[in-house]
């Protein structure tokens, strides 16, 4: 690097900071910070060539030229230079987003050979600081400390444990050359044989300025244990050991609020923060021996420890330090604590497990973890960590088992730690949801600042179908200096609660301002952008469907990939194969996918593959094996215990009960759903269900109840009602509204379900209008409507039998037999194969209302008398319309009385039922009068006049 200083130069000078280019310090005005080698270097690059945009992969070519290193070592790189440069330098360094950074200082650089004067008391200040550290590095027995007493070298470990561990003790004499090279030996093991922990070792100067709040008396902590990740270390295993016993036995404190190495980065959060730095390295002279440090910073003060020992006893060596290190972080809890137990040997896999858990990759954690425990059974923290996977994976048997275990093998742990793995074994049980959420709310109210507590119960709530009971804790959650990881994990769980309530547009704006907030953040956060990237596509995929595959799970997909998550990746790959317009070989490409999540464990995607081919099934018409697929995901969902999906697939196969006219069996299920507190986007399908059937049955307003019920999900601060699955509730009650003769109301809906961006709401509006025209008497606009709803897309052989029947009904009223009929004969061959009694019965009652019309009276009672066999007694909508082809036809044929007495009868039924199109157009049958109990003349005239419906009349009929 070519530098506008002199090579002879000893100080730099930066408005008021000057730089010691000797022994790497920063030195201000009030303090002098020692800065990391790698930190210092990217310092003087910018230095050097200010003013210039530094892109990240020039940083990496130029700073670690040669050397593997994680992506995100630059962003802490930065991160900890702007620490060291302080709150009001740090607006030196501006990041540009997806490109790198430009140095901005304030003005020209200097440069000495003598330290500057102004300079002199900072850098005093700094030299004796360095005296007092140097003196006090020689390693204690577990803890560098003068006012600490020197801690036993006494460690609990298992009877074959090993006899010999070497602990450095708490004294030492300089005056020995072997006592010298030891101390050098061990300065060494901090410096260049930990170099990654130097680098963020840094944090211990950075921080001592901050406000720290004294330990005693503190009612909640936040704390980071960070191991360092060198892939040239020979022992990383070690330090990951460590990291994940001290990382568990800290976040299962109720007090303990544990952040993540990425949140350190990204800065914010807590005023407040406990930090442990862990490394492990094997002795450079004495092959086979291993050294494991921690260092703590706590209460703006510095901690060290040390253990070393051979190889196969690094697991004793990890627990006694951790106790150590609980001793001082937490010392009202420094025990009672399980004994670490394990091989070295089994640590070493551990590892890879502990690896593949950081990046959430289940099918990994679950093949190295059943390796583990196969290799250590006593480990109990790798059994709760392989029942967290299995449960992920929908392996709830297996996972119970391990969870059993593990409770079982960690103990003895502190009373509220105890509590906790209680709670976690419930939650992990799909079969003890209630008793999970129980023990979640108790530990919530106890310990309402436990993060990790809150986010866990909402998870559940989620888990169980309550996304508004989970919007509710969410938005009682404090949001005051919480760690991004924090923010990112509640907008995650708030877009997937919008998404289980059918609110699509406000789980997509959710989702977008995380994904922002998670690019803006780089690399270290690349799991997070696609979690966001995978909810954002889920959104796009229920809303429009007719699209097919969005491109979010691609790109979720390849970050998936980049972070190491195959679970994720293969799931994000999935549902966009699932998704994707059908096409030849497409089914091929899914089964791969299966079989992979089979081989991995992953059950639920076998779950997903059912639904998915219900789904396609259905699109095609093939109801049969859309039944049947349904039926076997339920068994799949029972046997996993996953009632929220067993209740999302009853409601599917709700419709199929009522379609096929088995009423009583469609009340059983509707009752056993009404007590299974739906709050999911199910309880908009299943309102629209049970105002479907309530309607067909003429139960008007016990329809516009269901339908009012299912509308109550959406949060009092939820948008207007055109938006998400909202949509198809509209439009079912502007059908109900048209019934009972309320068309201003019904044309409100109809604008509604037409506004929404949400499938094919648009097809079903306009077909709505067209009816309502025909009602209102505008038959001219009514044709016009009808015309447009006929070209409009519909998905799904389903949608298109209804829309269809629908359209040749309406066409029929308008004088346009001649479409209907063409529509009827296109349906007919469709509609016989389904067992669809109610769907096939209305493609009948339209078939004898047509040739009603053409006069040809035989035929249509030969599809009436069809009609009446299939349909259910109690199906008004449709028998009212064969009764009022009965009377017409009586009073075709001269039969006034029986006209009279059929007619009599149905218009008590509509007045009772509140039917007033049906009502009108019996008054268009017979004269007023003519029909017992019938309405006079200005009766008749005032129902037309409130309601508007001059088109209602029977006149179609009309020869």
């Amino acid at each position: 690097m070519t530098t506008p200083w002199p090579a002879d130069a000893c100080y730099l000078q930066q408005d008021d900071l000057i730089v010691d280019l000797r022994y790497r310090r920063l030195i201000g005005p009030d303090q002098s910070v020692e800065v990391p080698q790698r930190v210092f270097d990217l310092f003087l690059l910018f230095l050097s060539e200010p003013h210039k945009l530094h892109s990240r992969s020039g940083l990496f070519e130029r700073l670690w030229s040669g050397t593997i290193v994680e992506d995100t070592n630059l962003s802490q790189n930065v991160w900890l230079l702007r620490k060291a440069l302080g709150e009001s330098r740090k607006n030196w360094i501006r990041t540009v987003a997806k490109s790198g950074y430009v140095f901005e200082p304030p003005g020209p650089l200097r440069w000495f050979q003598q330290l500057p004067p102004a300079a002199g008391v900072a850098a005093a200040a700094g030299e004796a600081a360095s005296v007092v550290a140097e003196r006090a590095d020689a390693p204690q027995i577990l803890l560098e400390s003068a006012d600490v007493q020197a801690v036993p070298a006494v460690i609990a470990r298992e009877p074959t444990a090993p006899d010999r561990i070497v602990l450095h003790e708490s004294v030492q004499s300089d005056s020995t050359p072997s006592a010298s090279a030891r101390s050098l030996k061990r300065r060494y093991r901090w410096g260049a044989g930990a170099a990654g922990l130097a680098l963020l070792c840094v944090v211990a100067a950075l921080l001592l300025g901050r406000p720290w709040q004294g330990a005693a008396g503190r009612a909640e902590r936040s704390m980071a244990v960070v191991a360092m990740r060198d892939p040239s270390a020979a022992t990383p295993w070690a330090a990951t050991l460590l990291e994940q016993w001290l990382s568990w036995k800290l976040d299962s404190l109720p007090e303990v609020n544990l952040l993540t190495e990425s949140d350190l980065a990204a800065g914010g959060g807590p005023a407040s923060v406990d930090v442990v730095f862990l490394s492990s390295e094997r002795m450079p002279d004495e092959a086979g021996r291993i050294a494991v440090y921690a260092r703590v910073l706590q209460d703006g003060k510095e901690r060290r420890f040390e253990v070393e020992g051979d190889r196969s006893e690094v697991p004793a060596l990890v627990d006694s330090l951790s106790r150590q290190v609980m001793a001082r972080l937490v010392p009202e809890h420094k025990q009672p604590w399980p004994v670490l137990q394990l091989s070295a040997q089994a640590a070493e896999r551990y590892a890879r497990m502990a690896e593949a858990r950081r990046q959430r990759d289940w099918m990994a954690v679950a093949k190295n973890g059943a390796e583990v425990v196969e290799m250590a059974p006593r480990f109990g923290l790798a059994r709760l960590q392989l029942a967290e996977a299995q449960a992920e994976l929908y392996n709830s048997a297996a996972a119970n088992e391990q969870m059993q275990a593990a409770v079982r093998l960690l103990a003895p742990v502190p009373a509220d730690v105890a509590a906790q793995l209680q709670a976690q074994r419930l939650a992990i049980d799909p079969f003890s949801e209630r008793n999970a959420l129980e023990a979640y709310s108790a530990l919530v109210e106890r310990y309402p600042r436990k993060t990790a507590y809150q986010l866990e119960h909402i998870g559940l709530l989620l888990s169980a179908g309550r996304p508004k009971d989970a919007q509710v804790r969410l938005a009682a959650m404090p949001n005051v200096r919480e760690p991004v990881s924090v923010r990112i994990a509640k907008d995650q769980l708030r877009a997937d609660a919008y998404r289980m309530m059918g609110e699509l547009d406000r789980s997509r704006a959710v989702a977008t301002a995380a994904e922002k907030i998670t690019r803006d953040l780089g690399p270290g956060w690349t799991l997070e952008r696609a979690d966001t990237l995978l909810t954002l596509a889920i959104a796009d995929t229920y809303q429009h469907p007719e699209r097919g595959a969005s491109p979010w799970y691609s790109k979720a997909a390849e970050l998936y990939d980049q972070a190491g998550n195959s679970t994720r990746a293969l799931h994000s790959r999935f549902l966009a194969q699932m998704t994707a317009l059908p096409q030849p070989g497409s089914d091929a490409g899914m089964d791969e996918l299966l079989a992979r999540a089979r081989a991995g464990g992953y059950r639920r995607l076998e779950l997903i593959a059912l639904m998915a081919s219900a789904t396609r099934a259905s699109g095609r018409g093939d109801v049969v094996t859309h039944r049947a697929r349904l039926q076997q995901a339920y068994a799949v969902a029972e046997a996993a215990g996953d009632v929220h999906s067993m209740r999302q697939i009853s409601v599917i196969l709700l419709s199929g009960l009522i379609q096929s006219g088995r009423f009583a069996e469609a009340d059983a299920s509707i009752a056993r759903l009404r007590d299974a507190d739906l709050q999911t986007g199910a309880v908009y399908l299943y309102g629209q269900h049970v105002a479907r059937l309530a309607s067909l049955r003429g139960r008007y307003r016990e329809a516009l109840s269901a339908l009012d019920d299912a509308e109550k999900l959406q949060s009092d601060a939820a948008g207007p009602a055109d938006t998400g699955m909202r949509a198809s509730l509209s439009c079912i009650r502007a059908d109900v509204l048209l019934s009972l003769g309320r068309l201003p109301e019904a044309r409100q809906s109809l604008a509604r379900c037409a506004k929404a961006n949400y499938r094919f709401a648009g097809a079903t509006a306009t077909l709505g209008e067209s009816r309502l025209e025909w009602l209102s008497g505008d038959r001219t606009r009514a044709v016009a409507l009808l015309d447009e709803a006929q070209k409009a897309p519909v998905m799904g052989a389903i949608g298109k039998w209804t829309h269809l029947i629908g359209i040749a009904e309406i066409a029929t009223r308008l004088g346009d037999g001649d479409r209907a009929e063409r529509i009827y004969a296109q349906l007919r061959p469709q509609l016989q194969p389904t067992g669809y009694a109610v769907l096939i019965a209305a493609a009948r009652v339209g078939q004898a209302e047509s040739a009603a019309t053409r006069g040809d009276w035989a035929q249509s009672r030969v599809h009436a008398a069809e009609a009446h066999q299939l349909i259910p007694g109690d199906a008004w909508s449709l028998r009212s319309r064969l009764d009022l082809l009965e009377a017409w036809d009586a009073r075709e044929r001269g039969d006034l009385a029986g006209a009279a007495v059929a007619a009599a009868k149905l218009h008590q039924q509509a007045r009772r039922f509140g039917d007033v199109a049906t009502e009108l157009q019996v008054h268009r049958l017979l004269p007023a009068g003519a029909i017992q109990n019938d309405c006079d003349a200005a009766q008749r005239e005032a129902l037309v006049a409130r309601t508007g419906m001059r088109g209602a009349g029977a006149g179609w009929l009309d020869p």
